[in-house]
Order: C-alpha cells, then sequence, then structure tokens
C-alpha cells in the first residue's frame, strides 16, 4: 500500500500470486519471532527489542485506515484491526478463528487454499512487492474492489504465517469509470460533428431531387408505380434526417441556464403534454418531495423526462402502469420514472449512442439523457426485470447543494 500502514504487517492470501512480502513485515515480525524466513529480498536491520516499539507498531495496526488482518496456515483469522469493521462490516472480535474466505469474492474464494498450498510446496513467488487489485466481499454481500498486499511472516505460537493491507478502492474506480465515461462521450461528440455536416448537406440535396422528380412522376399517366418508390425513398432520407438532428444534439455543446425549478410542477407538465396515454395505461403519482427546489435548466430535464415517460409508454403496448415517484434525502433528488412493460433485454447498454430495444429507434434518446443528466452533476441509472418492467432513476442535487 501506499500509505504510511505500510509500516504495519498483516495477513490474508487473496489472489493466486501468492503471497507478497515486504521490508516493513520483515522488521515487524523481529518483534515477534527470532526464527529465521527464508526470503530471496535484501535483509533488513531488525528493530529495537525495546517494548516501546513494539507498543508504537500495535498502536499503527490498530489506527491503521486499511484493513490489517493475519491468517495461519488454514487460512483461520488470527487478528484483525478496526479498519476491518469499516471495510468489512464485520466487527474485528468477530472475525477472529473465522475463515479468510467469507471476506473473499469468488473465484478467488474456491481457489484461495490451492494458491496456499501451491506456494508452500514450490515457494514459487509471482507478484512479490507488486499491489494487486482484486475484488472482495462486504458483510452484506456486497463485492467491492481492494487493493491488496500480502506478505509472509515468520511462524509463532498462533500458527499466524501470512499477512496482508486491504484498501478499499470503490471511489477510486468509480471515478476512473466516470472518467472513461466523459472521455466516450467527447469521443462520440466529435464524431458526430463531422458526421452531421457530411451527412446533413447530401441528405438535404437528396430530399429536393426527390420532390422534384416526384412533381414530374405525378404528371405521367401510369406514375403511381413511380410515385410509390419515391415515397419510399423520402421517408428513408427523412428518418436519416432525424438521426442527423439527435446526433447534432448529442454532439452539440448545449447551454444549461440553471435556475431553482420544482420538478413535480414540471411532471404534471409533462404528463398534460403526453398524447399517447389512452392505449390502457394508468398514471400514477407518487411526490414527496414537499416541493424541493432543484436547480436545473427547466427545458433540458423537461426533455430528459418526457423521453423517459414516452420509453416507459412504449414499452407497454398493451397497456400497463406508469409511476412517477420523487423523493429527497442527502442532500440529491431522486425521480423514478417505473413502468410495468417488457423490460430492457440483458446484454444491452442503452444509454450507449445507437443502441436501442426498439424497433425504429435511433439509439440516440436515452445517450442524450445521459450527457444531460451528467451536465447538472447528477446520474441517471436504470434497473429491469425482462418481463415485467423497468425503474429509471434521476437524481440531481438540491438547489443551494
Amino acid at each position: 500500500m501506499v500509505s504510511a500502514c505500510k509500516k504495519c504487517a498483516f495477513s490474508l492470501v487473496f489472489s493466486g500470486a501468492g503471497p507478497l512480502c515486504s521490508p516493513a513485515a520483515s522488521r515487524y515480525r523481529s518483534n515477534v519471532s527470532s526464527t529465521p524466513v527464508e526470503s530471496s529480498e535484501p535483509s533488513t536491520p531488525p528493530l529495537s527489542s525495546d517494548p516501546y516499539e513494539a507498543r508504537r507498531l500495535h498502536q499503527l495496526v490498530q489506527t491503521c485506515q486499511d484493513a490489517v488482518i493475519f491468517i495461519d496456515g488454514q487460512g483461520m483469522i488470527t487478528l484483525a484491526n478496526p479498519a476491518c469493521q469499516t471495510i468489512f462490516g464485520y466487527d474485528a472480535a468477530f472475525l477472529l478463528g473465522k475463515d479468510v474466505r467469507m471476506l473473499m469474492s469468488e473465484p478467488y474464494a474456491s481457489r484461495h487454499h490451492g494458491y496456499v498450498e501451491r506456494y508452500e510446496t514450490t515457494g514459487e513467488r509471482r507478484a512479490i512487492g507488486r499491489i494487486r487489485q482484486v475484488t472482495a466481499m462486504r458483510a452484506d454481500g456486497e463485492e467491492f474492489p481492494i487493493e491488496l498486499s500480502v506478505t509472509q511472516l515468520a511462524e509463532t505460537g498462533d500458527g499466524t504465517r501470512y499477512g496482508a493491507f486491504i484498501r478499499d478502492v470503490s471511489e477510486k474506480v468509480r471515478l476512473q469509470g466516470a472518467l472513461m465515461e466523459r472521455e466516450r462521450a467527447a469521443t462520440v461528440g466529435t464524431t458526430a460533428s463531422m458526421l452531421v455536416h457530411e451527412i446533413g448537406n447530401p441528405l438535404n440535396n437528396m430530399a429536393l431531387q426527390l420532390q422534384a422528380l416526384r412533381r414530374k412522376v405525378s404528371k405521367w399517366e401510369e406514375g403511381q408505380d413511380g410515385m410509390a418508390k419515391v415515397d419510399a425513398c423520402l421517408k428513408e432520407i427523412e428518418r436519416l434526417s432525424r438521426l442527423v438532428q439527435e446526433f447534432r444534439v448529442l454532439s452539440g455543446r448545449r447551454r444549461i441556464v440553471r435556475r431553482p425549478i420544482i420538478v413535480t410542477e414540471l411532471l404534471e407538465l409533462v404528463l398534460a403534454n403526453l398524447v399517447r396515454l389512452n392505449r390502457g395505461i394508468s398514471v400514477h403519482r407518487e411526490f414527496a418531495d414537499d416541493l424541493a427546489l432543484v436547480s436545473a435548466d427547466a427545458d433540458k430535464i423537461q426533455q430528459v423526462v418526457l423521453n423517459l415517460c414516452h420509453n416507459a409508454i412504449e414499452a407497454m403496448p398493451k397497456g400497463g402502469e406508469l409511476t412517477l415517484r420523487t423523493s429527497v434525502s442527502d442532500g440529491q433528488y431522486l425521480l423514478e420514472v417505473i413502468d410495468t412493460g417488457e423490460g430492457v433485454p440483458p446484454g444491452l447498454d442503452i444509454f450507449e449512442p445507437f443502441v436501442t430495444s426498439k424497433a425504429e429507434g435511433t439509439g440516440l434518446g436515452l445517450a442524450i439523457c445521459s450527457e444531460i443528466v451528467r451536465e447538472h452533476d447528477g446520474s441517471l441509472q436504470y434497473e429491469t426485470t425482462l418481463g415485467e418492467g423497468s425503474n429509471f432513476r434521476m437524481r440531481l442535487p438540491l438547489s443551494g447543494q
């Protein structure tokens, strides 16, 4: 690890790389046991046997913000510092004597003993001196990314054999993902700008020429068949023109004018303007936001809500229920648009441009919505169950946050 906690020693064999070792751990184990440990690492002069030194090291382990764990040769936990509760959700005392695999996600848990046996038999160290990123598991079953560094300790009376630094890097991974998403959006925007220019102008010219051709064909005695073919071409050009226009919206730099707005008033306006609620679809309002204010561009947020509602309606061709639910918590405004429709097929990234589950969709609507919400420092996510419906969640910071 890269923190001051590196001066601690701890345990956990979490990956197939085999235990890691560090000079800091070697210095610590000199206070634990005089039994030498075979190592190809350069030797480090032992620290003083002064009891105050041992006390300081113990205090460092106990106050370290990274999790510190010792295990014995059978993988049973012999020491866990208080940070384990913060990171894993288990009380440190509860972990003592437990199998370390309870903290591991698959495939590490099922392969752990094999990793240890291989190392004990061959002494092969594949990742000495490296920090590895793997996944662990919290008490509630949540899997999360960690940075892990493992070292071998001199065996003591309690059988302790290995130690590890464990750092929760969930926030780091989230920020990296957000950065990659912004870079992807920037790349899409650049490509879109080029396509809008290169495709839009020729399409307009083609449409004008076909309209002129249609007028000539309409004067022929047997021009009905020709007119039908021209109309088919014009229809395709119209579809491509809509695609180019949506692409222009995606690629263009939007001017966001933020003002305090009451979102529930905007929701009522959207519902009043929906023209396809007569297909056996009932609307439910579950507003619990106490008329909270959000600093946002009303037109842009209305565009997002309208798109989400249209998608929900189109997902229920045989009718169903559309629910708009609002709430406020932790300084954020939450809007949920819930339908009882067909759900999103698995494997689709519907926020990716040109990805759609609709037969005639362009696949740009949700991509544009996601960009608008992101520009408002918010987030747009969804949950779906095939055949049961979807729940789209838009979060925006409250006004003044």
